[in-house]
């Protein structure tokens, strides 16, 4: 029985600390300084103070590490200060927005993103509920950017916090912490106090947690299991399949290699579009949202201890909350673009804008207009889908998830293609949810997001989508490979450039690159972060979708995209071409 589940984030960790990086460097990463600011600005995004308490902190029923584990324990081999002090968290980039403990929807304490949950395995339904710490949806898609000492709060922007390094750190914790006498000592009487589990029983579970942890490391000296992903960046796709089928099935040999990090992306408007993720890959709000807590490591009941199948419908019991999952849906519903804040940010010509809008109809509307089809149960706006090879950006996402095989013995199938296998896990998980909650069809239809069947392809594309909003949520391309809108129109760009820091460019609209210490480098000579694609050019290079755009031509477009609204933005009926305007298009 799994009773203590570290998962990916905590115990395959060791893999990137000792046995991906370099095993004898036990001192944690010199992390960023802390980028303070004299206020914190919440745009209006059409959400009240509630929705976004209960965004940040709602369970989806991820489950990693004990709260007191994670309130215990110590940075590294050579640290006393705790693991998530407000300087590692600050770092790391996480958002904590400051709820004292005891405050509805996070009583902890913890950074946005993180929620408190438990749950009781079918093979332990009467044993206790230890509370553990998880991530939630706003833990990758609440960003934050940084003017001149003011943060603008960005609901549903990508993050930028980087979950490598610190799956790094905690995986050098967790093994300090197990064969250090005097960490350990500490960790166990806070943790029994905290817990009242007796001494002997939180040591065992600690070595187990161990043990799991240099099972990892043994593997990371075989196979590096993903490129570097860094700040605001994840192999999301791949990382839900190695988690499901190599982790949860314990079956290693369905690992397989991931090179195809990609940005966390914004989700304004995600319910309206007919097909997301970055390659077009999925139909159902429900599954998109069962499928990114499993990979984001809720519970399961695939197999036993011994990696032996479970039977069916115990096997598809989870920790997923299918109806938290619905209401953030149905609250993402509510949220609106960010407006571009002058008051901080600068003003917007007005008369440059106009002309960029001409030249967003000419050049952009194309493929990022709304196009909205209207003979289905809900308007939905159909997506761009555009070749990988006719746009020409990094190729490997798209094509990980298309040629990508896993092993289904353990579930009762053979060998399954990634769409395949996600479609099925993620059906079963959920209709699992929907029975034991004795759903009505009616019920199951809006969870499932206005009825929508589980689709999911694979499809050698990336997909377009309309882009109000745009300016708060840099770097761009799918992959963060290109700092700045300026760049991204430009017929050059950065061959590499650091990240890491929340301060903005409002002039070329993007993140700040200028070097600072414990910042990053993304360079895009490396798997999964090539900067080609999207070109406006007069040559022809692969991935040219127009001709070479003149730096004023560049700078009204920007200036377009800082004012662009649903009032005046593209939008055309899909069936008749016919120009929309209202509620359709997002008024």
């Amino acid at each position: 029985m799994k009773i203590l589940r570290i998962g990916l984030g905590l115990v395959m960790v060791a893999a990137v600390a000792v046995g991906g990086m370099a095993a004898v460097k036990l001192s944690n990463p010199d992390l960023p300084a802390a980028q303070p600011v004299s206020s914190v600005v919440e745009l209006d995004q059409g959400w009240s103070a509630e929705d976004r308490a209960r965004y940040h902190f709602t369970a989806q029923g991820t489950l990693l590490m004990p709260l007191a584990w994670v309130q215990a324990m110590e940075r590294g081999f050579f640290s006393s200060e705790k693991l998530f002090a407000p300087d590692s968290l600050s770092g790391l980039r996480e958002l904590n927005d400051g709820v004292s403990p005891g405050q509805p929807w996070n009583a902890a304490g913890l950074p946005v993103g993180w929620s408190v949950d438990s749950w009781a395995s079918p093979a332990t339904p009467d044993g206790p509920k230890l509370a553990k710490v998880g991530f939630n949806c706003a833990a990758c898609h609440t960003g934050q950017i940084n003017y001149k000492g003011v943060a603008l709060r960005i609901e549903g922007g990508g993050a930028l916090h980087d979950a490598g390094t610190l799956q790094e750190m905690v995986g050098k914790a967790l093994l300090a912490t197990n064969y250090l006498p005097w960490k350990r000592s500490r960790f166990l009487d806070a943790v029994s106090a905290a817990t009242g589990a007796p001494r002997d029983v939180v040591s065992a579970q600690l070595s187990g947690a161990a043990a799991k942890a240099f099972a990892a490391v043994k593997q990371s000296f075989a196979t590096k299991l993903y490129e570097p992903e860094g700040y605001g960046r994840l192999d999301a796709l791949q990382r839900i399949a190695n988690t499901v089928f190599a982790d949860d099935l314990l079956e290693p040999s369905n690992n397989r290699h991931g090179d195809g990090q990609v940005k966390f992306p914004y989700i304004w408007d995600i319910w309206r579009l007919d097909w997301v993720q970055y390659n077009a890959s999925v139909r159902q709000p429900m599954v998109r949202n069962v499928g990114e807590a499993l990979g984001v490591r809720a519970e399961t009941n695939f197999v036993d201890e011994n990696g032996l199948p479970i039977a069916a419908p115990q096997r598809w019991a989870s920790s997923v909350h299918v109806r938290n999952l619905e209401w953030m849906e149905d609250t993402l519903q509510k949220l609106r673009p960010p407006v571009w804040p002058e008051a901080v940010l600068g003003k917007i010509d007005r008369t440059l804008a106009a002309s960029g809008r001409g030249l967003f109809e000419t050049h952009c509307a194309g493929c990022h207009g709304i196009h909205v089809a209207q003979d289905r149960n809900q308007a939905e706006w159909v997506v761009t889908s555009i070749p990988v090879e006719k746009i020409g950006t990094d190729p490997n996402a798209a094509t990980n998830f298309k040629t990508h095989t896993y092993s289904g013995a353990k579930l009762g199938r053979g060998e399954l293609v990634a769409a395949d296998a996600l479609s099925l896990v993620t059906e079963a998980v959920k209709n699992n949810r929907y029975a034991a909650l004795n759903l009505t069809p009616a019920q199951i239809a809006a969870a499932d997001g206005f009825g929508r069947k589980n689709e999911v392809r694979d499809n050698l594309v990336y997909k377009a989508r309309p882009l109000v909003g745009i300016w708060a949520t840099p770097p761009y391309l799918h992959n963060g490979a290109v700092p700045t809108l300026f760049d991204l129109l430009s017929p050059t760009r950065p061959a590499s450039f650091t990240i890491g820091s929340r301060e903005y460019d409002p002039v070329h609209v993007g993140y700040d690159i200028t070097p600072f210490p414990g910042g990053q480098t993304l360079d895009t000579t490396k798997p999964g972060n090539s900067n080609a694609g999207h070109w406006f050019t007069n040559d022809t290079r692969p991935g040219a979708i127009g001709t070479e755009l003149t730096p004023g031509q560049r700078m009204a477009l920007i200036e377009y995209l800082k004012s662009a609204s649903y009032a005046e933005y593209p939008c055309t009926d899909v069936a008749s071409r016919q120009a929309l305007t209202g509620a359709i298009c997002g008024g």
